[in-house]
């Protein structure tokens, strides 16, 4: 028996702990016991599936091994044969206009095999020769991924109203769509020096898709709201990133993992017909963070048009939103309409205070109150005003004088 095969080198010789029977190297064979020949089949196996069952998801290296519920050499052929294919497309370079996300497709053709067979994710990594399993997924069945991929083509083609989540134009004529993508959850749980190093939960997150455990809301907020403040401060465009995060909710909602608050339904508001596509919005309280945000927008909008700038935003607190300054901007943002003689919201403006009459504040976080506040401000666009209310957006891309 050899002691010192490292087909994957998982374990080190030179450290006490890693050696049956204390610091005796002559004793390694007994800590991972491998016969010659082994060795040999062990080296072929590492060879055949870095060749063919090797592929990439959103920056980590992984390995898809299929396991065979009956075991049939012919089926396993076929298996494989169809995995080279799959191998293939996940490691070419893909154009930027592609629709359907390498991810996506690949997971999309495993949940097309049959239920002879499952699937083992194995997601990993390589430093100084050292080989590191940073994620196993066991027995994933070609039903979940089904259910998983159904599951994103429901919330990209289910009518939100107004279109919301239609392409946006950047001023490189470049085209930036929201249909669902793991790479979404990337952005905001990156690997990087400028936001650190979120691999450990975004590998969570994924295990928890798989499956089927709960996310809390909350712990995705925090990480929402640090990225979009972040982009609000540096006076940046936080339409796309909100947007993005917002297709991510709808998504984790879809597959009854997202486990957050559950308000009171109504249905007594002109603006009803918006919440009801819209599973979140099921509490008076956000629907009036909402469409503050909607209304704090329009006010903007309108400083741009007369004055070039947009000096209200220092009243937003940085986009945090606690009950103090929920309450205390309605009548602001009111006041100041009517001092440009721009007051075109009072459908919106009655709506808000209805909505906030018995809203109960105390049972969410400041990071989940901006939330829906910064939704408003972001869909804006796709709300009007009674009459008058044709006022100039901010640019998306250029926030110029925005706090001045």
């Amino acid at each position: 028996m050899w002691g010192f095969v490292n087909t994957f080198n998982f374990y080190t010789a030179d450290k006490e702990s890693y050696v049956a029977g204390g610091f005796n190297q002559k004793l390694m064979w007994k800590n991972y016991p491998v016969c010659p020949n082994c060795a040999k089949t062990l080296e072929r196996g590492k060879e055949y599936i870095n060749k063919n069952l090797l592929f990439k998801f959103c920056t980590f290296d992984y390995y898809i091994i299929p396991e065979l519920i009956v075991q049939k050499d012919e089926l396993l052929t076929q298996v494989l044969k169809r995995m080279k294919r799959y191998q293939n497309f996940s490691l070419q370079e893909q154009p930027a206009s592609l629709i359907e996300n390498t991810e996506e497709k690949i997971l999309k053709e495993l949940s097309l095999e049959s239920n002879n067979v499952n699937f083992n994710f194995l997601f990993f990594k390589e430093s100084n020769s050292a080989f590191k399993i940073l994620l196993f997924l066991q027995e994933i069945a070609p039903t979940r991924l089904k259910f998983l991929i159904e599951s994103k083509d429901i919330v990209d083609k289910r009518d939100y109203g107004y279109n919301i989540f239609e392409e946006i134009k950047t001023k490189k004529d470049f085209s930036i769509k929201f249909d669902f993508s793991f790479k979404f959850i990337r952005e905001f749980f990156p690997n990087n020096k400028s936001d650190g190093n979120f691999d450990k939960y975004f590998l969570s997150i994924l295990n928890n898709i798989f499956i089927g455990k709960k996310i809390p809301f909350e712990f995705l907020l925090k990480r929402f709201m640090e990225k979009i403040r972040n982009e609000f401060l540096n006076k940046d465009s936080i339409e796309q990133i909100a947007l993005k995060s917002y297709k991510i909710v709808l998504y984790l909602d879809e597959i009854k993992i997202l486990e957050r608050r559950i308000g009171m339904k109504s249905n007594d508001g002109d603006f009803e017909n918006f919440f009801e596509k819209h599973s979140i919005f099921d509490d008076n309280l956000k629907k009036a963070l909402f469409l503050e945000g909607v209304l704090v927008k329009k006010l903007l909008n309108i400083q741009y048009q007369k004055k070039n700038s947009t000096p209200f935003m220092s009243r937003l607190n940085s986009l945090k939103i606690d009950e103090k300054i929920a309450k205390r901007l309605l009548p602001e943002i009111i006041n100041k309409l009517e001092e440009y003689d721009s007051n075109y919201y009072i459908d919106i403006e009655t709506a808000i205070g209805k909505y906030m009459l018995n809203a109960d504040f105390h049972k969410y976080s400041i990071d989940e109150l901006s939330y829906y506040f910064t939704l408003g401000y972001v869909l804006e666009k796709y709300f009007y005003g009674t009459t008058g209310d044709s006022m100039q957006q901010i640019p998306l891309n250029d926030s110029k004088g925005q706090f001045e």
